[in-house]
Parts: structure tokens; C-alpha cells; sequence
């Protein structure tokens, strides 16, 4: 059994971890210091049709056993109808979409915390199966883009993968940051308007 230990670890590192690890064993325990990240991990193994397990050894200290079963929703009489729902998941899974960010924030609460969540969101995004065909940045989601933003390094690990990060080249000259532009390519709003156009949009605010 492999043994990961995610204590301290902010959502949705468990997660990403976990299921890094279940590609690699069928059986795992996690470490996790709070309730939240047990019902994260309880759903995800729910959605993968394993086993799961939670432990509590205190208020700071939870065990989740997973166990990966293969094909565990799957019956010799329901092959034909799973083979279709399969391949209707896989290509709405498997359909390009694009990331529109139009702030350095996520959300409208606390500035720390909206800050934090378009950070883990962007992490987040790097781990997904499915990448983005494009990232779009406008008006202060250029901020994500710069060379001294915490959020640089993703797009970088996103644009080796593939993807295309664009940022709104009418927006870096308002706010006088063009130079500081370290990912991507500078874009324009009739390029902005035709891609969020063409695909289907994911915009995290």
C-alpha cells in the first residue's frame, strides 16, 4: 500500500496527489489533517468506483484507505449500455475548451484568499486530464501573466503542454505592463471575442 502524507497541504493538493498515486497502485492511504479534505477524497473515489475508507485518529489526524477496484461498475450484462455511456463521457471529457481569466483574483471575498484561489485554480488546471486549448488573460488577469506574479510558473507549465496564453495586448498598455509580460503572446479583443466565440468557456470569477 502506498502511503502519502498530505498534512498541511491546502485544497486540492490531496486530491492531485492521491490521484497521482492511484495511477500508480490500486491500494493507498492518505494523510490529511482536516474534515473537508476527507469528503474531498471520499468523492473522488466515489466518482472512480473504488473503496474508501476514513479513520480518525484526532481533530488533526485522518487515515483514508482507498482502494481502486478496475472495471468495478462494470457487469457482463450491462457492457453494451456502459461501452455507451463511456464514450458519451469521454467526448464531452475530451471536448476543447478554453480558460478566460479577466482578474488576478478569484471570487469577490477577501483579497488573500481570492488571490489563493485563482492560484490553486491555476495549479488545479495544470493537473486536469483534459488541458484547455487556450488560456485568455484581460483587463487585471494580465497580472497573471507577469514575470514576478505567483501564477507565472503554471502558465509556463501549461504552455509547455500545449496551450496557448494570451493576454490582451490593449490591457498590458492601460496598465503600462507590457514589458513585464513573461508567458504567452500579446492578443487583441477580436481574437478574445472569436475564441470564447468558437469554444466552450470556463472562467473562473
Amino acid at each position: 500500500m502506498e502511503k502519502i502524507n498530505c498534512l498541511g497541504d491546502a485544497c486540492p493538493l490531496p486530491v492531485i496527489k492521491t490521484k497521482r498515486a492511484l495511477k500508480k497502485a490500486n491500494k493507498v492511504e492518505v494523510l490529511v489533517d482536516n474534515l473537508i479534505a476527507t469528503q474531498n477524497l471520499v468523492k473522488m473515489a466515489e466518482q472512480l468506483g473504488g473503496n474508501v475508507s476514513v479513520v480518525k485518529e484526532n481533530d488533526n489526524l485522518y487515515h483514508v484507505f482507498l482502494l481502486k477496484e478496475e472495471n468495478s461498475l462494470v457487469t457482463d450484462s450491462d457492457i453494451t449500455d456502459i461501452t455507451i455511456e463511456e464514450s458519451k463521457y469521454n467526448y464531452k471529457k475530451e471536448q476543447p475548451y478554453i480558460v478566460v481569466c479577466s482578474s488576478e483574483m478569484m471570487g469577490a471575498g477577501e483579497t488573500e484568499l481570492s488571490k489563493l484561489l485563482i492560484k490553486s485554480f491555476l495549479y488545479a488546471l495544470t493537473e486536469q486530464d483534459v488541458l484547455p486549448e487556450k488560456v485568455l488573460l484581460y483587463n487585471k488577469g494580465i497580472y497573471l501573466g507577469l514575470k514576478d506574479s505567483e501564477t507565472v510558473a503554471d502558465l509556463h507549465l501549461l504552455e509547455q503542454a500545449g496551450v496557448d496564453i494570451m493576454s490582451c495586448g490593449l490591457c498590458a498598455d492601460y496598465y503600462g505592463v507590457t514589458d513585464d509580460i513573461e508567458v504567452g503572446t500579446i492578443t487583441n479583443m477580436y481574437a478574445i471575442i472569436e475564441n470564447m466565440r468558437l469554444y466552450p468557456v470556463v472562467k473562473p470569477s
